[in-house]
């Protein structure tokens, strides 16, 4: 969930046509100028999830969609109870399916991004017990 508004905390009001902050669920700030229209890029949105981008690619794989969706999908696990677990399930079944069809370099990758994200989330350990 992105919120949208000033970093004073006050909601855009009816008429101000462009936002200064943009907050990410994980309480990241983004500055956006006021001087036109506004486009995020991928890394932007990467930014926002906290999660790496290899961790995004994972989810994208597994689930056959854009890594754009991939994103808001991880964005959405990784704040939620229980989400890390599946992100962590989502990357052991690319492991388990590079090595089934014989690509052992990117059941490699796979298994080092798993190792980083066990790394960056340890409070899955919590959510396991």
């Amino acid at each position: 969930m992105i919120e949208i508004g000033f970093r004073s905390g006050a909601k855009q009001q009816h008429g101000d046509r462009f936002p200064h902050w943009v907050m990410s669920a994980g309480g990241g700030w983004l500055q956006i100028d006021g001087g036109g229209d506004v486009m995020l890029t991928y890394d932007d949105c990467v930014g926002l999830t906290d999660l790496e981008k290899e961790e995004i690619e994972a989810i994208a794989q597994h689930e056959h969609v854009p890594e754009i969706v991939a994103a808001e999908l991880g964005c959405c696990l990784i704040h939620q109870l229980g989400g890390a677990m599946q992100i962590d399930r989502i990357i052991r079944d690319d492991i388990r399916d590079a090595a089934r069809h014989g690509h052992p370099d990117e059941a490699l990758h796979w298994k080092q991004v798993l190792r980083q994200f066990e790394a960056a989330h340890p409070a899955m350990e919590q959510e396991a017990a």
